[in-house]
């Protein structure tokens, strides 16, 4: 049964208005994205750090776009600056800023939403910033009946 375009403009709309709900991350693990990851390949810290020293991932900015139809983009930005230098193999969203549980660890914890492999890996030096923009088209395509 196919999404009606109001339902399919609500959805976005309502992905896009939740503040301080999505949160971005990379990795630098080697694999394949599935549909069923749970996590990262191998999560590496940002500078992100909370008010304790704590690194934690990155809020997303959330807004909604039209390619197709009407609001049919939920759109996720979220700029990640590196505590290290590091290559980067892959980038998620969680619904959780994963505080870590000391000053040495990454980001743990939450659910993962989104999951990109990056197909050349990408370089970014200590201190320099990767930002990285998350497109999620909805699509009601069939037909009613």
């Amino acid at each position: 049964m196919p999404l009606v375009n109001l339902g399919l403009s609500s959805i976005t709309f309502f992905l896009s208005q939740q503040t301080g709900t999505w949160f971005g991350a990379w990795g630098t693990g080697a694999g394949t994205t599935a549909l069923d990851d749970t996590t990262l390949f191998t999560e590496s810290k940002s500078a992100e750090v909370d008010g304790s020293g704590y690194h934690r991932r990155v809020e997303c900015v959330s807004t909604q776009e039209t390619r197709d139809k009407f609001n049919d983009i939920w759109r996720a930005v979220v700029t990640l600056v590196a505590d290290a230098s590091k290559t980067i193999t892959n980038v998620g969203i969680f619904d959780s800023d994963g505080v870590a549980a000391n000053t040495t660890d990454p980001p743990a914890g939450g659910n993962l939403i989104t999951k990109v492999d990056c197909a050349p890996s990408i370089d970014v030096p200590s201190g320099k910033s990767l930002v990285i923009t998350f497109n999620h088209i909805f699509k009601n395509e069939g037909t009613v009946g």
